[in-house]
């Protein structure tokens, strides 16, 4: 059941790391109005295993024949979502979320609740390892698409508060700058400062942030501009924060805008005026426009020291987008390699997507493969091929129930009663379908290391709880 469990997880991971992912990159052109985080969605997906720790290879060849005959369908919507596990097209098992509840199809009429939104962790624990996704998330991305209007939106509105003198700097790799103007906005200009970024920053995630900050003393900009007043290298130094913790920043952004190509360089250090916490975090990005085809490669590093705790990533990705027939068709591979706190070794993820975005906004279609493998200290633990095709969904996993269970009034007994429960429901509802359907061969994984005459004790057991039926 946990390695179920464990599947069922890194599908989820992947499925957000990729078409949603790639939804929201730059990448994209046909795709590139679609908006999956507010699109129903429902994704069917097959897998092709080659590794899986702690199996041997002849226990993974084992495993990966049991899952030949199952597929899952997932469902993704806001404050929803869901996976049903089906058996050449018939379910066998369903687990819906909505808002903090959870509830399951082999446990009909009753939803599980917990007050501090964990009910599934609850009743399943946690088999996956807690994967940072900051640096991979496109976070930084909208970052600096925005940014680059905001930087060329200040030319006028912040003039008052500048400095400019001609220059003849070369950029590396940029271009050569014929002005720099610094800005200084003293204490009493901070108000109308963050207004003013806030008026003419684009609606996103870097119009929040700037809404959220607080600022602190005197703050500084430094511009490098063309002869065109168009943005070469940005600096920032300042003190701010969120939520009354203030931390000293400091940010250098080199960019290029040219047909055919972009290329952003960001370099940032944010330590904390008290204690110890800080993000450091180092980012390039290189994209390339021509004829029927966009490249986007990069690195990124990003190290967060929290309450004395570090986490390290570091991520690199070379992707291709082939444009056919009004589709997007995306190539390449995303390294994600990182290390979480208390670990003495780090974790390699790559994902190497080749998959289809065609339809349109209203009717989004993504069909293909994404290939998976996990590296620790030890060799490949995870490795895997996910055959996927998602659409818009037609309804929702989730089904109205008679009762609600709130788990945080439950004795530790009475859960571990319950979760020993729901383990044996959600084996039965799988294993006991698959053992029917088949090969002896192909079933000995469920019975590995068994004596023949237990194997077939849980052989006849089955066969006649599907006569009782």
């Amino acid at each position: 059941m946990r390695k179920l469990h464990s599947l069922i997880s890194l599908l989820l991971v992947l499925l957000m790391l990729a078409p949603c992912a790639l939804a929201d990159a730059p990448l994209l052109q046909a795709a590139s109005d679609w908006n999956l985080a507010d699109t129903p969605l429902s994704v069917t997906l097959s897998i092709s295993l080659q590794a899986h720790a702690p199996f041997d290879e002849t226990r993974t060849a084992m495993l990966d024949r049991v899952l030949a005959p199952l597929s899952l369908n997932l469902y993704a919507a806001d404050g929803e979502s869901g996976v049903s596990v089906l058996m050449n097209g018939n379910e066998l098992l369903t687990m819906a979320q909505k808002g903090d509840a959870v509830q399951f199809s082999c446990m009909p009429n009753v939803s599980y609740a917990s007050l501090d939104g964990n009910a599934l962790e609850l009743l399943l624990g946690t088999t996956s390892d807690s994967l940072d996704l900051r640096a991979v998330d496109g976070t930084f991305e909208k970052w600096i698409d925005d940014g680059w209007v905001l930087s060329n939106a200040i030319l006028e509105p912040f003039a008052e508060y500048g400095k400019r003198k001609s220059v003849k700097t070369t950029i590396k790799d940029m271009g050569l700058a014929r002005s720099c103007t610094d800005y200084t906005f003293s204490k009493s200009k901070l108000e109308e400062m963050q207004q003013t970024l806030l008026s003419l920053c684009p609606e996103g995630d870097l119009h929040d942030l700037i809404a959220s900050l607080t600022f602190s003393g005197t703050q500084k900009l430094r511009v490098y501009r063309t002869e065109d007043e168009v943005p070469l290298r940005v600096e920032y130094n300042g003190v701010c924060g969120v939520d009354g913790k203030l931390r000293t920043v400091k940010l250098v952004w080199r960019t290029k805008r040219e047909s055919g190509e972009t290329r952003d360089e960001i370099t940032l250090t944010s330590p904390a005026k008290s204690g110890t916490d800080k993000n450091t975090l180092d980012f390039e990005r290189i994209m390339t426009f021509s004829s029927g085809k966009i490249t986007m490669q990069g690195t990124c590093s990003y190290k967060v020291t929290a309450s004395k705790q570090t986490t390290q990533t570091e991520v690199t990705f070379d992707l291709t987008n082939r444009l056919e027939n009004d589709s997007d068709n995306v190539s390449g591979s995303v390294a994600i390699k990182q290390q979480l706190p208390g670990e003495d070794y780090a974790t390699k993820r790559t994902i190497t997507p080749n998959v289809v975005l065609s339809g349109n906004a209203e009717a989004p279609e993504i069909s293909g493969t994404i290939g998976y493998q996990e590296e620790k200290r030890y060799g490949t633990t995870e490795e895997c091929v996910i055959t996927l095709r998602a659409a818009r969904a037609s309804e929702s996993l989730w089904k109205d129930t008679a009762a609600t269970l709130e788990l945080s009034t439950l004795s530790a007994e009475t859960l571990q009663n319950l979760r020993s429960q729901l383990s044996g429901a959600i084996a039965t509802a799988i294993v006991r379908p698959l053992i029917q359907v088949l090969s002896a061969e192909d079933a000995a994984f469920f019975f590995y290391e068994m004596s023949d005459e237990d194997v077939q004790t849980i052989r006849q057991a089955a066969e006649s709880a599907v006569e009782i039926e």
